[in-house]
């Protein structure tokens, strides 16, 4: 994943495409979590410069359902919707490189005021060219009808500058688990995922993040989920809700 600066929208995250990516012509949700969430945090820290931005807000994301990317690339802009004291709304959209809107949402950051630094510093550089299939890999405690328990060791290789891991990556570990509850005996497509950052994750090998996803109901056409994240201790890392469309 690369950034590029782009003063009139703020920050562009684009990500190149890979195969293991794409599902019946349909991009990873997970890895437009990630790219969501690289856009808009650009997004704040150009706007905020000479400021850094700790994320311990909130990110909503809807989900294109049912359209496919045709393309090679993937772009996140975002737009700052509000900015008042230490607390930064952004808007931004997911689209492929035709053009085709996959995702989009909307993200809450709290900030911290700190010395000016460059802008170059700011970037998360560790997610460059990183396969998300070899760093959310996830195991399964526990699988029923109504209830999914994953688990999953921290990976360095996705920490942030602050040493914590990567905002997008937790959104979509709550994502996947969510997803996986929600496809016990039926078919679905993903719509909404709303997360919740309660506590930063330490990007030490060996943390845990333990993810407790349960139904909340099922219709005749949605499905929607709740899920904890919990470090080892038991301690909760932040929560989120989904929604899914039932195709089959």
């Amino acid at each position: 994943m690369t950034f590029t600066d782009a003063p009139k929208r703020g920050a562009c995250a684009r990500a190149a495409l890979a195969p293991a990516w794409i599902t019946d012509g349909h991009v990873h949700p997970a890895l437009l979590q990630v790219v969501l969430d690289s856009g808009l945090g650009m997004l704040a820290m150009t706007a905020l410069a000479p400021q850094e931005v700790s994320i311990s807000g909130a990110l909503q994301t809807w989900f294109a359902a049912g359209v496919p990317s045709r393309g090679t690339e993937l772009l996140s802009y975002g737009h700052v919707l509000s900015h008042q004291g230490e607390v930064l709304v952004a808007y931004g959209d997911v689209v492929d490189d035709r053009g085709t809107v996959l995702a989009h949402g909307i993200a809450r950051y709290h900030t911290l005021v700190r010395e000016p630094s460059d802008f170059a510093a700011l970037v998360d550089g560790s997610v460059y060219g990183t396969a998300i299939e070899q760093v959310l890999s996830l195991v399964v405690e526990e699988e029923s009808a109504d209830r999914v328990v994953t688990s999953w060791a921290a990976d360095p290789r996705v920490a942030n500058r602050h040493g914590h891991i990567h905002g997008g990556f937790i959104s979509a570990l709550s994502e996947l688990a969510s997803r996986r509850v929600a496809s016990q005996g039926r078919t679905v497509t993903p719509l909404g995922h709303a997360h919740r950052y309660l506590r930063p994750v330490p990007a030490q090998a060996g943390c845990l993040v333990r993810c407790e996803a349960s139904i909340d109901r099922v219709g005749r056409r949605i499905v929607s989920t709740t899920c904890r994240l919990l470090d080892e201790t038991g301690a909760l890392l932040g929560s989120s809700t989904s929604t899914y469309a039932v195709t089959t």
